[in-house]
């Protein structure tokens, strides 16, 4: 992002950026004030907030905004994010907050709605929302360039993972089974693509299963780099404990390609094992190896999980489509607005 704090995105869009200072405590709290004060300053020139982390920014302005007569809509981007705020006091008041103010909950899968209804929200104001991506199919010009760039052979067998490395994505494992995988494949690779709290574990991970000719570390990518990735690769994997509805393997899903995903509600509510790629139990270093070798092994049929992938979330899922869902449920959720700001102020409820 630009060092600015107001500028215009590449499509144009007026953009006001809060970048808190300090550290702890001081650094939340600051942001939480500068982002009140500034939605309280600029109050006349938006109707809806879409909030897309909790924090103590939401603690305060929530309530705020809805006595404004604003929309305030929340994200909770993965399964257990809600819950978790049952840990802290200051959790438990911003779910409290939450259930009386927020005008529309969004989650990313059938888990999640079950999560938001355990924790007493009214399921009329939870909606499920698929996640947004480019649709981009996969480049035979991209493939080439970036496995020319890193002197990757054409032919190689690629394995792709995009993400964050976290212990909840389960990458021990994956590893894991690619020391297996390799035995079969001689010449396969693994590139991790993301970076996070593991990173230094899984690295000394690989050194430890001998496998440093075949696992690449690819950093953070941009989104263009990740389509690039994905079109290098052949196989996606996301073998995670836990997931919403990952955008990276709706992503891979848009390139056409094959994915071996762990059994968790998450992935399979994208992915039919056989007709989408393979489905493998959750922690199961074995399958998880078998599915990828017998993918490789399988040339047509992989193509045809990759073709059906594509299928699977195109249209659905491109930034059009999702954008026209999220305008019809903030034309409706303004209405209502409207109305109980009317009602607010007419004559007879003063009286």
């Amino acid at each position: 992002m630009p060092a600015s704090r107001r500028f215009r995105d590449k499509d144009g869009v007026e953009v006001h950026a809060t970048t808190p200072w300090g550290s702890g405590h001081r650094r939340s709290l600051w942001f939480a004030i500068d982002v009140v004060t500034q939605l309280i300053l600029r109050r006349k020139s938006f109707q809806v907030i879409h909030w897309s982390i909790p924090g103590p920014q939401t603690l305060f302005a929530v309530p705020l905004m809805h006595v404004l007569g604003k929309v305030n809509v929340l994200r909770f981007s993965g399964n257990g994010q809600a819950k978790g705020l049952l840990n802290t006091l200051w959790g438990r008041l911003q779910l409290s907050l939450f259930r009386g103010f927020a005008d529309a909950i969004i989650i990313r899968s059938p888990e999640m709605r079950h999560e938001m209804e355990s924790l007493g929200f009214n399921p009329d104001r939870v909606h499920m929302f698929p996640s947004e991506i480019s649709g981009k199919a996969r480049s035979i010009q991209d493939r080439d360039e970036w496995r020319r760039n890193r002197r990757i052979e054409s032919d190689r067998p690629v394995v792709v993972y995009v993400g964050r490395l976290e212990h909840g994505k389960r990458l021990s494992d994956l590893l894991a089974a690619f020391s297996m995988v390799v035995q079969s494949l001689p010449q396969a690779l693994l590139v991790l693509a993301g970076d996070g709290p593991e990173r230094c574990r899984l690295e000394a991970q690989v050194v430890e299963l001998v496998l440093s000719r075949h696992v690449l570390f690819a950093g953070f990518l941009d989104q263009q780099q990740v389509h690039q990735l994905l079109s290098a690769g052949d196989i996606f994997a996301l073998v995670s404990a836990t997931e919403g509805m990952s955008r990276a393997l709706v992503e891979a899903m848009a390139a056409e390609l094959p994915s071996v995903v762990s059994d968790i509600p998450g992935n399979t509510q994208l992915v039919t094992h056989r007709k989408h790629g393979r489905v493998v139990p959750l922690g199961g270093v074995p399958s998880i190896a078998e599915a990828i070798v017998d993918l490789f092994q399988d040339s047509e049929g992989r193509a045809e999980c990759g073709r059906q992938a594509r299928l699977r979330v195109v249209p659905e899922h491109t930034l059009q489509k999702v954008a026209s869902k999220y305008l019809t449920l903030y034309g409706t959720l303004l209405d209502r607005a409207s109305v109980r700001l009317t009602k607010t102020r007419s004559p007879e409820s003063t009286e």
